[in-house]
């Protein structure tokens, strides 16, 4: 889903995914945390981001891309902003 949502260009499309995604992240119990949040917020997460901010900064006058970048650090956790 992660190689879909970075290659989809449908702002609303993208961000419903990315909701979808931190939904289920959020579901997941407690106890399980530990083993499944690097791989959600560290690969998938940030994987999208990497590759929407690639593509804003290859073009800067789109700025529905650096909303939609600012959009997916607002789902991240602060620790995994960094770098950003």
């Amino acid at each position: 889903m992660s190689t879909y949502l970075s290659a989809l260009k449908n702002t609303d499309k993208v961000k419903w995914g990315i909701d979808e995604i931190v939904k289920f992240r959020d579901a997941i119990p407690e106890a399980f945390k530990s083993q499944t949040d690097f791989y959600i917020n560290g690969m998938i997460l940030k994987g999208i981001l990497s590759a929407k901010s690639k593509k804003s900064k290859e073009d800067p006058s789109n700025t529905a891309l650096k909303e939609l970048t600012e959009y997916i650090k607002t789902k991240l956790p602060e620790a995994d902003k960094k770098g950003f």
